[in-house]
């Protein structure tokens, strides 16, 4: 009985020392991984930046940054499986519009092309937000795309959020399936918009896949207040919904700036 007791006890430890090595190996590579997905955040940050907070959410790293030299705030997304970057988004801590619009649109348009070489703008409006005027510009580069906001007299950008890799399109209706050809249209997300917000000015619409499904993100302003919304493509079913208060409206001071954007649109 004794004998037994002690073999026993012998292969408990046993399982002990092994799983304490199984369950800690993962342990370390998932610091590994965390590291090295923070080293690649690192590199679309300034040298100085400091991280402040990170968090792992839905198959993501996403790291947070400040920048004491640029007054800017940075908020990296990295992909837990690809290890690849797959978001950045900016806010010039306490920046503002300005009390005047000094640039045209022109400028505003070499400020993009500066920053991403061949952007393709396809929204460009002057708002104003609480008395303080800013460019908006919706743009789409190689392996780039998303939202700028620049101040209208120092071309200090406000804010941005850029995501990598390239919009997704609906398949083409040649030789795709019956569930392809099921997507709704961005015309149909429009009418949902507009059904539910009447009046609202659309800013960003692009169709995108999370979680293994299509979904179709709108941007748009309303009352008062800016929406992000994410729709199933499928269905219309609203799977996302945020918004913030802010005055944010299109600017009548400049009267090309419709015509522009519409050109561009087309």
């Amino acid at each position: 009985m004794k004998r037994f007791l002690s073999k026993k006890w012998t292969w408990v430890l046993v399982f002990v020392l092994v799983g304490g090595i199984i369950f800690g190996s993962h342990a370390v590579v998932s610091a590994a991984e965390r590291k090295e997905a923070e080293n690649t955040a690192r590199g679309q940050v300034p040298v100085d930046a400091v991280l402040e907070t990170s968090e792992r959410d839905d198959g993501m790293y996403q790291f947070q940054f400040y920048s004491e030299s640029e007054g800017m705030e940075y908020e990296v997304e990295i992909s837990e499986k690809s290890g690849e970057v797959r978001k950045v988004e900016t806010e010039l801590r306490g920046g503002t519009g300005s009390k005047s619009v000094a640039l045209s649109e022109d400028q505003i348009r070499a400020l993009v092309e500066e920053r991403y070489p061949g952007a393709e703008i396809s929204s460009l409006q002057l708002g104003m937000d609480d008395g303080y005027y800013s460019y908006e510009v919706y743009f789409r580069a190689d392996g780039k795309y998303g939202t700028l906001e620049f101040n209208a007299e120092t071309g200090a950008v406000l804010e941005s959020k850029v995501k990598f890799g390239n919009p997704i399109v609906i398949p083409s209706e040649e030789g795709s399936t019956s569930a392809e050809t099921s997507f709704l249209k961005e015309a149909d997300i429009r009418s949902k918009v507009e059904e539910a917000y009447p009046g609202s000015q659309i800013t960003m619409l692009e169709m995108d896949r999370e979680d293994g499904q299509y979904v179709y993100e709108v941007e748009f302003l309303h009352e008062g207040k800016k929406y992000e919304l994410t729709y199933n493509a499928l269905n219309g079913e609203i799977l996302k919904q945020e918004s913030e208060v802010t005055n944010w409206a299109p600017s009548s001071t400049a009267a090309s700036t419709e015509t522009s954007s519409t050109d561009a649109a087309a």
